[in-house]
């Protein structure tokens, strides 16, 4: 058997039964290193104590004491057991999209960097501070979520920054203003409402994107509908597809924030 996962998962009980097979041909296995397989019933086997893996586990057997003609004394198998208990593919892991201010510049900023919002939290760039709010992404590619990408609005045009899950968007951004700093082609990863309705897929939530329509540009990007109609309020447009121009569509985890989603802008 080759080293690594085999072509098909492989359960306990068929690794119980390819132990016993061995056993059964070969005694000498009692007592050799079987790595802490495990049975159904998570019992011992034939005097071993076994352990129930809690992750895909790679088990070293080795079979010793055989003797025949054209028969090795030793011979070593290595088996990838699957985690019994996982089903499908594994748990996609969500991150926390952070939502700062600056009062100063009366400027909105988001990020899931761990270094960037460590230097935020503690004044490496002065006047940041949290809003309290957030909303739910991820950091890797992952199914039904489009790259965000990201541009730098340098000293001169605003300080701030631009993100845009929709790729013409992107490239359209990056055409049109040639002063902005490419940061990232993929900050994070989130989905795309229904170009026309401006719907969001199943499991998710929409994010509005407002602009506060000043010469110092800048967005801010909330799933608070509450929040974004104070935005409105004091004058920053939406900018999104559908009536409610939405512009992305979070993760939805417990719904937190997401005050009176069904209401129009």
């Amino acid at each position: 058997m080759s080293r690594g996962k085999l072509a098909a998962p492989v359960t306990s009980a068929w690794l119980a039964a390819l132990v016993f097979v061995v056993v059964a041909c070969a005694p000498g296995l009692v007592g050799a290193d079987t790595g802490g397989l495990i049975t159904d019933d998570n019992t011992a086997f034939l005097g071993v104590t076994y352990a129930q893996p809690t992750s895909d586990t790679t088990y070293t057997i080795t079979v010793s004491g055989m003797t025949g003609v054209g028969v090795p004394s030793t011979v070593q198998y290595t088996v990838t057991v699957i985690d019994p208990a996982a089903t499908g593919s594994p748990p996609v892991t969500t991150v926390d999209v952070i939502e700062f201010y600056n009062a100063t510049l009366d400027h909105y900023f988001i990020s899931i960097d761990g270094q960037e919002i460590h230097d935020l939290d503690t004044g490496v760039h002065p006047g940041w501070a949290r809003s309290g709010l957030s909303f739910e992404a991820y950091a890797v590619v992952t199914a039904g979520a489009n790259p965000v990408c990201r541009f730098y609005i340098p000293p001169g045009y605003s300080d701030s920054h631009f993100f845009s899950a929709a790729p013409d968007e992107c490239t359209q951004t990056h055409a049109k203003f040639p002063q902005l700093e490419y940061e990232a082609p993929n900050v994070f990863y989130i989905a795309l409402p229904d170009t026309v309705t401006g719907v969001c897929p199943a499991g998710t939530r929409a994010v509005y994107r407002l602009w506060n329509q000043r010469s110092d540009p800048n967005h801010r990007y909330t799933t608070n509908l509450t929040v974004a109609t104070q935005m409105i309020n004091a004058g920053y447009l939406a900018e999104g597809y559908g009536p409610n121009a939405v512009i992305m569509c979070a993760v939805s985890v417990g719904l937190v924030g997401d005050l009176g989603a069904s209401r129009r802008l």
